[in-house]
């Protein structure tokens, strides 16, 4: 049965740890967005309440302090994500011709 056990504990600390998911918002002209960022293996998939499609988030970066995450728009940009795991803060922009303000705000583990 210890035999058993061992295994069974292991993987679902396993799964633990690729379920992660960020919910992150940020004030956007007076108005609270909020996008979500959920672990699949080894990419996050990131997804927002009022749009019905996710997008592939590459991890460029992580650790277990922080994790970074980049997604290429051909021809027309990158968009880069960084997440303190610590504070919970997270920043968002995304690079192009147009440079716009980044978006900063708070993040919530689920």
């Amino acid at each position: 049965m210890k035999k058993l056990l061992i295994p069974i504990i292991l993987t679902m600390f396993s799964w633990n740890s690729y379920a992660e998911t960020f919910v992150c918002s940020f004030i956007l002209n007076g108005d609270i967005h909020t996008t979500t960022y959920k672990r699949q293996g080894d990419i996050f998939l990131e997804s927002a309440p009022d749009v019905d499609i996710s997008f592939k988030m590459q991890i460029y970066d992580e650790s277990d302090n922080y994790l970074a995450l980049v997604q290429m728009f051909p021809g027309l940009g990158l968009s880069a994500i960084y997440i303190d795991k610590n504070t919970r803060e997270f920043g968002r922009t995304t690079v192009n011709t147009s440079m716009d303000n980044p978006e900063l705000g708070k993040c919530v583990v689920n």
